[in-house]
């Protein structure tokens, strides 16, 4: 039997919240002018574009492939006779079964964001104390 496509929700509604963030956060930090609130913008600006890119690529990913899988089926009788069975067939239909880190691309992709944007966080925030550092000694 083909494989219906099917919308994955829990990877496009985390991606669209992140994605909206995004746009939210590059409106506020134009405006800014305040160097401590700009680092934290910056770092919620550097998780919301990872987050988004690693939950929007998994949830086309997961929409494609059902895609490529159903354009095999040439007589569109609903089933993949053994004349359409194809190597790559074989490899999409592995792709989409064995393929876990997809659907928990969420929440990995969550953490790795994460942590990201906090390490993006202290390096701004270190630069600024070594720089105002350097301009007390000068």
């Amino acid at each position: 039997m083909m494989s219906e496509v099917s919308v994955p929700y829990h990877l496009i509604i985390p991606f669209l919240i992140s994605f909206g963030l995004l746009c939210l956060g590059i409106k506020k930090i134009i405006k800014l002018k305040n160097s401590g609130r700009k680092r934290f913008l910056i770092a919620i600006i550097t998780f919301c574009s990872l987050y988004s890119l690693t939950t929007g690529y998994s949830a086309y990913e997961s929409i494609v492939i059902p895609i490529k899988i159903n354009r095999f089926d040439l007589n569109n009788d609903g089933m993949i006779s053994d004349q359409e069975e194809t190597k790559e067939l074989e490899t999409l239909r592995w792709k989409l079964i064995s393929d876990t880190a997809r659907n928990f691309s969420f929440i990995t992709g969550f953490i790795f964001s994460f942590i990201f944007a906090v390490t993006i966080y202290l390096i701004l925030t270190l630069n600024a104390f070594i720089l105002g550092k350097l301009k007390l000694n000068f």
